[in-house]
């Protein structure tokens, strides 16, 4: 059970397409009311064996970013199946989580007027401000798994930061196959050090702890960590995402156009250098995280459901 939820796992990367129309069909199909299937790599097509009203959470369409962050078969079928969508869930609601999500649905061939946007949200009663340590810290938290966080661009970008804020540290909370890779390419500096997977409350601890969060992946849908790190008045610093509005440029933290580790490593320097500037832009930055909320979220999903719950949910053959 998470938080009063029944979570059942069933499956893999390659074999949940098989895998969990049998789980559903065999144990879930009969007292389940509407179905809510959440796209965050490739999709499940429960509209094709699930009759009830359904809809689908998109997170985000990795397009030929598969290709940058998976070996070739995974990202072939990954790419594949993406494209597949806007036929398969032609009937269906889809809610985006950003408008850079619903833009990527619509160049996919989705229709516009299926299309639901609902961002996610933070929870600002649990990730408030806190102090800020003494000595200079940056964070990054995320998954390890592949390239797309370009978590190497910290790494590389630390010795410029460390040469201008003398005593600066670099904790990178997360984990995944490409750890032991990321801790040899920082193995020479002494001050970057690897938490790995920790819990919420040593989260937000480290968000409200450091001078500047950093967050440089080059494709996200949403980057919640980013707007997670602003609600513990802790600026963020990221690559630029078309339609993602987590950060404002200049007023809740800083966004780049994707250009390495130089222009990172300056961006960074001039808010550890700038206490004023961090500060305004924390504050302004936990007002920007009031507005993302998991009930407005949960609220559009469910009006989704009403809007549809007349009409019964139709496979491509309906």
């Amino acid at each position: 059970m998470v938080c009063g939820v029944e979570v059942i796992r069933s499956g893999s990367f390659l074999s949940a397409l098989v895998v969990l129309p049998y789980v559903y069909t065999t144990e879930h199909r009969e007292w389940a009311d509407v179905v809510l299937e959440s796209i965050f790599a490739y999709p499940l097509y429960v509209p094709l064996y699930s009759r009830r009203p359904t809809s689908a959470v998109v997170h985000h369409i990795m397009g030929r970013s598969w290709f940058e962050v998976l070996p070739f078969p995974k990202a072939l079928f990954g790419y594949l199946t993406e494209r597949s969508i806007p036929y398969l869930y032609r009937h269906c609601r889809l809610v985006a989580v950003s408008e850079g999500t619903r833009h990527d649905l619509v160049a996919l061939g989705a229709s516009p007027d299926q299309i639901v946007v609902a961002p996610c949200g933070v929870d600002v009663d649990q990730y408030v401000p806190g102090r800020e340590s003494k000595q200079p810290l940056i964070c990054f938290v995320g998954s390890l798994h592949d390239r797309r966080k370009r978590v190497e661009d910290i790494i590389d970008a630390f010795p410029y930061i460390e040469e201008q804020v003398p005593g600066v540290r670099l904790v990178i909370a997360g984990d995944g196959q490409r750890e032991a890779v990321l801790k040899r390419r920082a193995a020479a500096y002494g001050n970057v050090q690897f938490v790995g997977y920790i819990a919420e409350d040593r989260k937000i601890e480290l968000y409200q702890r450091s001078w500047v969060g950093v967050f440089p992946s080059v494709k996200e849908g949403f980057l919640l960590t980013a707007l997670e790190s602003s609600a513990c008045g802790t600026p963020p610093v990221i690559y630029e995402h078309a339609g993602l509005k987590t950060v404002i440029d200049g007023e809740t933290g800083l966004v780049l156009p994707e250009g390495g580790p130089q222009p990172l490593a300056r961006a960074i320097v001039s808010l550890l250098q700038d206490p004023q500037r961090r500060l305004e832009m924390g504050r302004k930055g936990r007002i920007h995280a009031r507005g993302f909320s998991w009930n407005e979220m949960a609220n559009a999903i469910l009006d989704t459901f009403s809007t549809d719950s007349g009409q019964e949910t139709r496979g491509p053959t309906g």
